[in-house]
C-alpha cells in the first residue's frame, strides 16, 4: 500500500507496532519503529513531540497547557496528543509561539 505523506495526520507507538494515523480515521499498522519511520519523514513537517509520537505539523490546530510542565495538542480532526516536558519548546518553536 502507497500512502502520502501528507495524509498521515499522527504516529504512535503501540507495543511492538507503530499506528499510522491518516485522514478520514484510516489506520495502517506497521512493524517498523518510530525512529525508522522518523527517518523517511521531513523534518519541516512532520516532528516527533514524544518519544512514543510524531506528529504532522500541518494537521496541528492548537497547543495548550496540560500538568507537570507539558503540554497538549489538539489536532484538526479533534484528536489529542501529550507532547511531554522535554519537547515542548521545540514544538512551541517549529509552530511559530517562540
Amino acid at each position: 500500500m502507497v500512502i502520502q505523506k501528507r495524509d498521515v495526520m499522527y504516529i504512535e507507538t503501540q507495543g511492538d507496532y507503530t499506528h499510522l494515523h491518516l485522514r478520514n480515521d484510516k489506520l495502517l499498522i506497521s512493524r517498523q519503529t518510530l525512529t525508522s519511520i522518523a527517518q523517511l519523514l521531513n523534518p519541516r513537517h512532520f516532528m516527533r513531540i514524544h518519544r512514543g509520537f510524531i506528529v504532522n505539523l500541518d494537521e496541528i490546530d492548537e497547543m495548550q497547557p496540560s500538568f507537570n510542565h507539558t503540554y497538549e495538542l489538539t489536532l484538526k480532526d479533534g484528536s489529542k496528543i501529550s507532547v511531554s516536558g522535554s519537547y515542548v519548546a521545540k514544538t512551541k518553536k517549529a509552530i511559530g509561539l517562540q
